[in-house]
């Protein structure tokens, strides 16, 4: 059930959670907060956007690995603690 249910919690969590951190940090360094950025601008808005799509990229190359050590006999606790080998491409 677990090795089941981690890579759907895992796809759902991430995005979420660079969402609420983009979002959040845009509230407290923006006009009303530090001041530090000023007004929404084309930047600020393409930021997240971009973000989402490296995190929902990152996530699925995570879950395939799990996946693919899951499924090749090792336990769920050692699947979700390994690491991706390095490329061999130099």
């Amino acid at each position: 059930m677990l090795t089941l249910l981690l890579p759907v919690l895992l796809l759902l969590l991430v995005p979420v959670l660079t969402i609420v951190w983009v979002i959040g940090a845009q509230g407290w360094l923006g006009p009303s907060g530090l001041g530090v950025m000023g007004p929404p601008n084309p930047l600020t808005t393409m930021v997240p956007i971009m973000l989402i799509g490296l995190v929902v990229d990152y996530a699925i190359q995570t879950v395939g690995l799990y996946r693919e050590q899951c499924h090749g006999g090792n336990y769920v606790r050692t699947s979700a603690l390994s690491r991706p080998s390095p490329s061999p491409m130099r």
